[in-house]
């Protein structure tokens, strides 16, 4: 599948290495957005329907730039503080979007410090992608036997950083165990053992 990024002039610089949008065949995925206002990049400040607004003009805005509008979207994930600001939420989502609606998790987390109170899916650091990642690595290692250990991060520049820990264990050139842990501001922290 060839994948293509989007790009537009009318919002706030990317802060990672990471696209605003990707194309790949017929679908079209956004990378999360915040209330960010486009000149400046700076957060909005005001109540949480003000901030949904603004997000969602953003979406729109990057819509835009692949000739798209709301009207195109099938799914939007949400991440609240509270379930106090589902029903604000709620109305900014009607003002941009029209029935049938986008099917759309909502989805509370604890907010840490300097995180909006409202977001729209941005994908953490995921230990399944860091645990792919190394145990193909040490299948193609040209060492036989050993530990290899990959540290992956993301977030940091918006600042809800994570921090995903994985290690996979060989012998006699197969990957015999994988290990993955680590910790995500909005996610949570875990450990993980396959053996």
């Amino acid at each position: 599948m060839t994948r293509s990024s989007i790009t537009t002039d009318n919002l706030p610089a990317l802060v990672g290495p990471f696209s605003l949008g990707v194309r790949g065949g017929d679908l079209l995925f956004l990378t999360g957005q915040v209330a960010q206002d486009p000149p400046t990049g700076a957060l909005i400040e005001g109540d949480v329907a003000r901030r949904a607004e603004q997000i969602l003009r953003n979406i729109a805005a990057a819509l835009e730039a692949v000739g798209k509008d709301l009207g195109d979207v099938v799914r939007v994930g949400g991440y609240l503080t509270g379930t106090a600001d589902y029903a604000a939420v709620n109305e900014g989502y009607q003002k941009h979007f029209t029935p049938p609606y986008p099917a759309r998790p909502a989805i509370c987390v604890k907010a840490p410090p300097l995180v909006p109170a409202v977001g729209v899916d941005e994908d953490p650091a995921t230990g399944p992608a860091c645990a792919a990642l190394v145990t193909s690595l040490a299948g193609r290692s040209s060492v036989p036997d050993g530990c290899y250990q990959l540290r992956g991060g993301q977030g940091v520049g918006v600042g809800r950083p994570s921090l995903i820990k994985a290690a996979a264990w060989t012998e006699h050139g197969r990957v015999t165990g994988v290990s993955v842990g680590g910790t995500a501001t909005i996610m949570g922290h875990g450990v993980m053992t396959i053996r």
